[in-house]
C-alpha cells in the first residue's frame, strides 16, 4: 500500500499533462533492527509550502483532476502509526521529490495487533 501510493501520487503530481520520468524505489539495512526505503521521482517537486502540508488528510493540488488528498495521508499512516517509522520529504520546485521512509524490521506488535495472536 506505502510503495503504491507513492507512485499514484508520482504519476498524478511529478509527470503532469503527459510528461515521462522516472521513479527509482531503493531499500537498504539500517542497521540491526531498522530497513530504509528510498521512494524518489524526477518531476515537477514541491514548493515548501506544499511539502509541508503533503501529509495533512484531503490536501491536494489536483483537486477534481485525480487527487483525493489522502494518498500521501495513508503512507504517513501506515508508516509512523501502523508500523512505528518515520518518513520525510526532500523536494523543490523542478528537482523531483524523495521520500525517506524508516521502519523497524519487524512491525511492533502493540502497532500492528496482529502479529502472533491467537483466536479465542
Amino acid at each position: 500500500q506505502i510503495l503504491t501510493n507513492l507512485f499514484v501520487n508520482a504519476v498524478t503530481h511529478a509527470f503532469t499533462d503527459g510528461r515521462s520520468g522516472v521513479m527509482r524505489i531503493e531499500a537498504r539495512s539500517l542497521g540491526e533492527d531498522r530497513v530504509g526505503i528510498s521512494f524518489s521521482d524526477d518531476g515537477v517537486g514541491m514548493d515548501a509550502e506544499t511539502a509541508r502540508r503533503a501529509f495533512e488528510p484531503l490536501f491536494t493540488t489536483r483537486r477534481g483532476k485525480g487527487g483525493s488528498g489522502l494518498g500521501l495521508h495513508i503512507v504517513r499512516t501506515l508508516v509512523v502509526n501502523r508500523m512505528g517509522g518515520r518518513i520525510r520529504i526532500d523536494t523543490a520546485p523542478g528537482e523531483g521529490c524523495r521520500f525517506e521512509i524508516s521502519v523497524p524490521r519487524e512491525a511492533p506488535e502493540d502497532q500492528t495487533g496482529s502479529r502472533d495472536r491467537e483466536e479465542g
